[in-house]
């Protein structure tokens, strides 16, 4: 799965340092909000220490002047006299005027006399238990008891009171206390709380007595604070919610006698919480701008940085899908600049590469289709070989004994039928001579040649149909040509072949056939180049017009050899011939040849030439090996022969023949060159060795095509080969020559 998960380079750069930012956000606002508040707590505690002062101060004062007030009461003559007199009853009176007169404040009065006795009391609320007060001031009312005025405070009836005992002393003797229970009520609780600015909780028996705060909710939160801290020496302050707000509270005992009173001091700070509240929003949205801002900033860096990357990318997806035009501007010197540099040559030599394989790929096409043409032609080759053998021989016979029936002495009609079988005869043999040569078994004499002057003469040997078919010839020869070794007949029934197919592709050019012809050097090659105007090819016949028999002419106009024919020549010259054509456009035949290479010139097998025919043959007594698996053939050289005065044996296979020629002398032996079971050559090397002398005048004949090596062994016995089909008097012309010698 992670290998699975993507990150880009922006978000791999980005996310940590925002991570980072908000990390060092997360630390600011702690370490601020650690900051305020510990320094609002501090302000805080110290509103409290100082409300707690104030509030210890402003309630002594009140005590204090509640004695001054009450102290002067109780040394009024009037009060005076009346407590002298020691009367429960008057003391009542006299207590509740002076409770009426003093305010609605002072809620008890009792007068108390030696050992604490409560003479008489007087209250301004029925429900207040004046017994209880009294038990309560117990600790006050026996302070001034000692001569001096006592304060403290007491709770009667859930109720807190502060109680002050005054004594009274008449006549330089104390003749009681005056104790005066001054309600601690909501009044006092405003006034205090208005001095210290806090809100008072009065707490009596661990339950509250008497509160500013409007909230009773949070009184059992409030007595649980008094509990943990009231009893301990290092107080703390603590947090406390009154409702919707907030408060931080110190908590206090009074020092009064019964040790049950408390107080807590509440100071809210809700209006430093809004003011923390409002610093920390404003410091967290300046802190999210700041990264904001900050990431936007490092992405736009980012972006600027990583865009030659992104070039680079888009650059290699545009090779990879072969695009070798694609470059990476280099925009600067740094590791980006170097990086698109080198992405740039590495394209370059891609492209480079790419050409030359592609080259390589379009020689390679070219060789295959060479290959593939000259595969064709190779087979093609031995089929046409094939037959070119079976027709000889009885091509041989029938031109043969066509001219042995004209030398019979016939009528002149069957003398002009004869002449147009041998006519016929001979038009098969040039065919067959068309198929040897197409098959290519005939090894090319080689000799310089110029190229210009061969073209001029295949020009003049076609001048006739030129002329006659109205096709104008253009003609733009280069006259700085090396010689080139080539056959140079060979070679011209090329440029004959592609100058008749020329004048044939033009016949139907209503404004004229025209053919161009140009020669050039190119490098190392001489390039030979027929344009005409005809009727083109189409792009379905183009690659096949050099496949043997391929012909769009009319049936009878063509045997389909011809381009065939030129194609096997100019290969076997080591040169090349291509064509080019689109349909009514005209034809472009380009050959390209190799200039000369004086010392490659072959060493040609020499074919017997035709010899004119002799009156006088040496016949008187000579006798003749024929040996031919062909019947026809051994009685047409027997005829040729016997009519001429040759004694003439003939011999259908190798073993008859060796057996005639060791037991006979035979002044010349003809031997066809392929003899079933044994050939000519083995025939040839067997008698050599039982008889010498009878290979000195021997005669090879065949109507195959010669092997090279069948050639070489020619060449090193020095012997001829006669090849079928040939006529009565160029055999006959031939064995006289050879006699002769």
């Amino acid at each position: 799965m992670l290998k699975d998960f993507h990150l880009s380079f922006q978000a791999k750069v980005i996310i940590p340092v925002v991570a980072l930012l908000v990390f060092f956000l997360a630390i600011i606002v702690w370490l601020v909000n650690g900051r305020i508040t510990d320094q609002f707590e501090g302000e805080t505690r110290q509103t409290l220490r100082t409300a707690e002062a104030v509030f210890r101060n402003s309630f002594e004062i009140r005590t204090r002047n509640l004695i001054l007030r009450y102290q002067s009461v109780a040394n009024e003559p009037r009060f005076k006299a009346v407590a002298l007199l020691s009367d429960p009853k008057t003391m009542i009176v006299q207590l509740n005027e002076l409770l009426h007169e003093i305010g609605q404040e002072a809620k008890a009065m009792i007068f108390t006399i030696e050992n604490n006795v409560m003479l008489a009391g007087a209250r301004r609320d029925a429900n207040l238990n004046l017994r209880e007060f009294h038990t309560g001031s117990s600790f006050a009312i026996s302070q001034a008891s000692q001569g001096k005025p006592a304060a403290d405070n007491i709770v009667v009836n859930g109720s807190l009171f502060t109680a002050i005992s005054v004594p009274v002393i008449v006549n330089d003797a104390l003749s009681g206390v005056l104790t005066i229970g001054e309600l601690i009520g909501p009044t006092a609780a405003q006034e205090l709380k208005l001095l210290t600015r806090a809100e008072i909780v009065f707490l009596a028996s661990h339950q509250v007595a008497l509160s500013t705060v409007k909230n009773p909710d949070s009184f059992p939160e409030l007595v649980r604070i008094y509990n943990r801290q009231s009893g301990q020496t290092n107080r703390k302050i603590e947090g406390v919610s009154a409702g919707e707000e907030h408060f931080l509270c110190l908590a206090g005992n009074f020092p009064v006698s019964s040790g049950r009173i408390g107080y807590l001091l509440l100071s809210s700070y809700e209006n430093a919480l809004q003011r923390k509240q409002e610093t920390q929003r404003t410091l967290m949205l300046i802190s999210l701008a700041g990264i904001l801002f900050s990431s936007l900033l490092i992405w736009v860096l980012i972006r600027k940085i990583t865009r030659p990357l992104r070039e680079l990318r888009d650059s290699a997806e545009a090779v990879g899908r072969g695009d070798f035009s694609r470059r990476v501007e280099v925009a600067s010197r740094d590791e980006c600049g170097e990086l698109a540099a080198v992405f740039n040559q590495m394209t370059e030599n891609l492209k480079t590469s790419q050409s030359e394989v592609q080259q390589a790929m379009q020689s390679l096409k070219d060789t295959q289709a060479q290959l593939i043409q000259t595969e064709k032609l190779s087979a093609m080759g031995k089929f046409v070989a094939g037959i070119a053998h079976e027709l000889n021989n009885p091509l041989t016979g029938v031109i043969g004994f066509s001219q042995m029936l004209q030398e019979s002495g016939i009528s002149e009609k069957q003398e002009n039928l004869l002449i147009r079988i041998v006519g016929s005869a001979e038009r098969c043999r040039k065919i067959v001579q068309s198929l040897l040569s197409f098959s290519r078994r005939y090894r090319p004499e080689r000799k310089p040649v110029d190229v210009n002057e061969l073209l001029e003469s295949a020009l003049e040997i076609l001048n006739h149909e030129l002329t006659t078919s109205n096709l104008q010839v253009l003609s733009n020869l280069s006259r700085d040509l090396p010689e080139i070794m080539m056959d140079p007949h060979q070679i011209r029934q090329v440029f004959l072949n592609i100058i008749s197919n020329t004048i044939q592709a033009t016949e139907e050019n209503q404004d004229g056939g025209k053919l161009q012809i140009s020669t050039q050097l190119m490098k190392d090659q001489v390039r030979i180049r027929f344009q005409d105007n005809g009727v083109g090819i189409s792009p379905e016949d183009l690659p096949n017009i050099f496949n043997p028999f391929f012909t769009t002419k009319p049936v009878g106009s063509g045997t389909g050899l011809g381009l065939s024919l030129a194609y096997g020549i100019v290969r076997e010259h080591g040169g090349s011939i291509t064509a080019e054509s689109e349909p009514g456009q005209g034809a472009t035949f380009t050959i390209e040849l190799p200039a000369v290479q004086i010392g490659k010139q072959t060493e040609d097998f020499p074919a017997p030439e035709p010899q004119e025919l002799s009156q006088t043959l040496p016949s008187a007594q000579k006798k003749i090996l024929v040996i031919d698996d062909e019947e026809s053939i051994l009685e047409l050289i027997r005829e040729a022969l016997a009519t001429r005065g040759f004694k003439v044996d003939t011999a259908g296979d190798g073993d008859s023949a060796l057996e005639l020629a060791g037991n006979n002398f035979y002044d010349l032996v003809v031997c066809d060159w392929k003899i079933p079971g044994k050939g000519g050559q083995k025939i040839y090397e067997q008698l050599r060795q039982i008889k010498p002398q009878a290979v000195e005048r021997f005669l090879f004949i065949t109507g195959d095509v010669l092997s090279q090596n069948a050639e070489q062994f020619l060449r090193n016995e020095a012997k001829i080969c006669l090849l079928k089909p040939f006529s009565v008097d160029e055999f006959r012309s031939t064995i006289e020559k050879m006699l002769t010698n």
